[in-house]
């Protein structure tokens, strides 16, 4: 859910650099006396950073000789530093005709024409300069830039590898080497290049940030705070770093700490992009809901939009006005789960407006449909662009599914106030047809065995998505329980899990691979609504089967923003939820549904 400021990215340009540390092209003729003493003084200006006198110096020491291409050169390199890329290239492009086989010329005609975004120029020039002097680490380098701004992340990455093969000590190379791999989200590979750079540039602010991403990406967060505190040391009003520190500690647990974080980054940039929108979840998981909270979680719309946000309707957002004779539209911007989670509130909506139309993912359209006939129901653009009504032409209001809690549950007794039981209407035929296939595929005992849908893991599998994912093996004090027959309703290619949870517990599962329990959510909700019971990890199976009435039990690694200050979740009455206490894993966790699913069968 949280949004994190991205890091600082690494420098895309090669600084000019000082012209009195570069080869001196030789003169074409004789350098009359008088030019050459003004040059040498120029470049002792230059050295010094007075910058005027050198300029001044540098266009005397032309006046007497033109064709001196070293001036040419200093005043192109005092233009790049002057940020003025234009003027740059015109002395340069002096300065290469007199001396056209000087490589420094040609990398700083580069720089000049990069900065300027004539990114094919820029590369002739660079690959020129390699031309004259193969061996060039700032040449490799800038080539690696101009291929990274370009998209061409694997030439980068080459050009960059060459730069440090030959200076390993370029801070430049190994800081892109490293923000390269994990663009390309491949951490592992890109810890060891960062720390390198690390070492070679301890204060380096650039260094920090893609290092303690890195971090964060493998689970480490800890370590990743401590960079974020190290930078907030060296420049203790950076917002960026704040949100980011916000992200870390709440990884960590440290919620009070999280919280502390995301308000001072608020402070410090009012507008930033997930400042607000993390300080708000983060008080409704820790507080419950409040205007003032809600508030700040419907900032989520600011900066980047979620991935599946339509573009807004050119009609008024509504902010809970009466909807007595307004129609009203409706949309979904977060992934599934959350929309049929958000979708709890949609009753209330068709029961006060006019009309509501109602955009979802196409997935959940003929769910969502009978579950709501008063509304029209249609796909969303971003999965469904041909054929999308555009319902905000009969609209007096759009909304977001998830701001509706604002304006309809201001607090907690609002949820309270909501019907009890599921409010997704499974298809009555297929649902006939799997509680005829349970029927047939279980053998009858008395009294009879519960039926409980199983799903353990999320079909998204990162490094940090594992987290929240206990292994099946850590399932095996529930699934070595009698009385049971488990049904599997995991999304997913698992039969090598199955064949392990088989081997080592006895249980007896249900699994249908050819059903299509990802695609055909239909068949899912219809599935899940002929078990007792689901047990599940936090994912769709769980949202799913909770809101066609089934009983849940939720094993999580710890609470999440949705459960709202409680025990529970208020929008699911019908879930449990198991989590760890401190200091306790997610063995623990699957230890306690075991010992209540016990109860449940003695009571039996």
């Amino acid at each position: 859910m949280s949004r994190r400021s991205p890091p600082r990215p690494p420098a895309g340009r090669a600084a000019a650099g000082n012209p009195a540390a570069r080869r001196s092209p030789p003169p074409a003729i004789t350098v009359p006396p008088a030019a050459l003493a003004l040059l040498q003084q120029a470049q002792q200006q230059h050295r010094v950073r007075d910058y005027p006198a050198a300029e001044r110096l540098y266009r005397q020491a032309l006046a007497h000789h033109p064709r001196y291409a070293e001036a040419w050169f200093g005043l192109g390199i005092l233009a790049l530093q002057a940020g003025a890329p234009a003027m740059a290239e015109d002395a340069l492009d002096h300065a290469l005709r007199l001396a056209p086989d000087l490589a420094e010329i040609w990398l700083n005609r580069g720089i000049a024409r990069q900065q300027q975004g004539h990114l094919a120029a820029a590369l002739a020039d660079y690959q020129a300069a390699l031309a004259r002097r193969p061996a060039y680490p700032q040449a490799l380098f800038n080539l690696g830039t101009l291929w990274r701004s370009a998209g061409q992340m694997a030439a980068a990455l080459e050009a960059f590898r060459q730069t440090v093969l030959l200076a390993p000590d370029h801070a430049g190379a190994l800081l892109n080497l490293g923000a390269g791999f994990q663009a390309l989200e491949q951490p592992r590979h890109a810890l060891p290049w960062l720390l390198r750079a690390g070492r070679l540039a301890p204060e380096a602010t650039e260094v920090r940030a893609n290092l303690a991403v890195v971090l964060e990406s493998r689970g480490q967060m800890a370590a990743a705070a401590r960079l974020y505190r190290q930078m907030l040391a060296l420049n203790p009003d950076d917002a960026s770093t704040f949100l980011n520190l916000g992200n870390a500690l709440r990884g960590v647990g440290d919620l009070p700490g999280a919280e502390r974080a995301f308000a001072h980054s608020r402070i410090l940039a009012p507008a930033l992009p997930g400042s607000g929108w993390n300080l708000g979840w983060l008080r409704l998981q820790r507080r419950g809901p409040g205007p003032e909270r809600w508030r700040l979680y419907d900032e989520r719309f600011q900066g980047p939009q979620p991935d599946r946000r339509p573009l807004p309707p050119a009609v008024p957002r509504w902010q809970g006005e009466p909807l007595i004779d307004r129609r009203l539209w409706l949309w979904g911007e977060q992934g599934l789960g959350d929309e049929i989670l958000f979708s709890r509130l949609v009753p209330p909506v068709l029961a006060a407006a006019a009309h509501v139309t109602l955009s979802c993912a196409p997935r959940l359209v003929s769910l969502f449909q009978r579950s709501f006939p008063a509304a029209t129901v249609v796909g969303e653009p971003t999965e469904a662009p041909q054929g999308f009504p555009t319902p905000a032409a009969a609209a007096d209001f759009h909304s977001p599914t998830g701001s509706l809690a604002r304006w309809l549950c201001p607090r907690l007794s609002g949820f309270t106030a909501l019907p009890a039981g599921g409010w997704l209407r499974p298809d009555p035929q297929r649902l006939a047809d799997w509680q005829t296939r349970l029927e047939t595929a279980t053998p009858r005992t008395e009294p009879p065995r519960l039926r409980i849908g199983l799903g353990w893991r999320s079909g998204l599998i990162t490094r940090r998505r594992a987290e929240s994912y206990a292994p099946l093996r850590l399932w095996q004090p529930l699934l070595r329980l009698p009385g049971v027959v488990f049904v599997v309703l995991q999304y997913d290619p698992c039969a090598p899990a199955l064949a392990e949870m088989a081997a080592t517990t006895g249980a007896q599962v249900l699994h249908w691979p050819e059903q299509d329990l990802r695609n055909d959510l239909e068949n899912a909700a219809a599935l899940s609504a002929a078990l007792d019971l689901v047990i599940t990890a936090p994912t769709l199976v769980g949202e799913l089967a909770a809101a066609v009435g089934t009983p849940v039990w939720r094993l999580s690694p710890g609470s999440d923003w949705t459960a709202l200050g409680t025990a529970a979740r208020p929008w699911y009455p019908e879930q449990r939820l198991f989590e760890p206490r401190p200091g306790e894993g997610l063995d623990r966790v699957a230890e306690q549904a075991a010992a209540a699913l016990a109860a449940l069968l003695s009571s039996r």
